[in-house]
């Protein structure tokens, strides 16, 4: 205990006073600004991973109701025996065109400007 009371003796007034400051003012000062500043950093990863997941959620459920909507519509269609019947005609001629021509290789024609 003397030996620092006698350190303390030899160091003048000025080195005293910035040693309180260093010790009383910035260290707390720097130490509770480091755990504020590790707290708000954390509570924005939080936020930002939070929002990242709402955002993927949101994604999944417009994709599973567009899959939803689309099966909704063929069903409906499949369904309903005037589009059906109107399909199936059309998807006739198609057919019979598309036979038709893999019989026959259609005559080539000059191409002509026009």
């Amino acid at each position: 205990m003397a030996a620092l009371e006698t350190y303390m003796d030899n160091i003048p007034i000025r080195r005293k006073f910035m040693q309180l400051y260093i010790l009383c003012v910035l260290v707390p000062l720097i130490i509770t600004d480091s755990v504020v500043f590790y707290i708000v950093g954390g509570l924005e990863r939080t936020r930002e991973y939070h929002k990242m997941v709402n955002i993927a959620n949101s994604v999944s459920y417009n994709i599973n109701r567009m899959v939803d909507n689309a099966g909704e519509i063929a069903k409906s269609i499949y369904t309903n025996k005037n589009a059906n019947t109107f399909l199936d005609q059309r998807g006739g001629r198609r057919a019979h065109r598309a036979a038709r021509s893999r019989a026959r290789p259609r005559a080539s024609r000059p191409r002509t400007r026009g």
